[in-house]
């Protein structure tokens, strides 16, 4: 188990031998330790080039949803076949038993779901991330985020949901540190 209280600062090189060059060359606003700065004008340039990335510019998620508009009338076939799609476009790793289940699950309860993701009832993350209980092999917090996050803006047109990532979980004690944040977290818990 790792508990973060204490985090090294990053230096300059380490972010130059991890940090694609189309990053290294956007021209974002970095901080003294060579770290992307929290800022509005940072996050548009992000947004811009993630929109423009082949990988995920144009996610088969998306297209899937487009070419099946109304996802309440999804059968359990066609959500499983979203949820699949949402879990290779984002290299989540989740098994086909994981897909399944949360599938199944939110097949069964689609109508609730579907109003608390319209809703921005972000405690669903939570839920749908640990089904453990049905047999689910392991909590998903990165699919389950996503499926949210694709669902509230693809077919909503909303922006309540972020994305759980092992990436910005990873960067988050940084962040936390760098804004004067208190905290006390385990990471293997997030």
């Amino acid at each position: 188990m790792l508990v973060y209280s204490k985090f090294t600062l990053a230096t300059p090189c380490i972010i130059n031998l991890t940090t694609s060059e189309e990053i290294q060359k956007a021209n974002l606003e970095l901080d003294e330790n060579g770290m992307i700065k929290l800022t509005e004008n940072n996050s548009k340039i992000v947004e811009a080039l993630i929109s423009a990335h082949n990988r995920y510019g144009n996610p088969t998620a998306k297209e899937w949803l487009n070419q099946h508009k109304n996802i309440s009338t999804y059968n359990l076939k066609e959500l499983t076949e979203f949820i699949r799609r949402v879990a290779r476009d984002n290299s989540t790793r989740t098994s086909n038993i994981n897909i399944d289940i949360l599938a199944k699950y939110i097949f069964t309860n689609m109508i609730a779901i579907l109003d608390r993701i319209k809703n921005g009832d972000y405690s669903l993350v939570d839920e749908l991330a640990d089904l453990t209980q049905l047999g689910a092999t392991r909590k998903e917090p990165s699919l389950a985020s996503k499926v949210c996050r694709y669902i509230d803006d693809w077919y909503y047109g909303n922006d309540h949901f972020t994305i759980n990532d092992s990436v910005v979980r990873a960067l988050l004690p940084y962040y936390y540190l760098y804004y004067s944040i208190d905290f006390n977290v385990n990471i293997d818990e997030i």
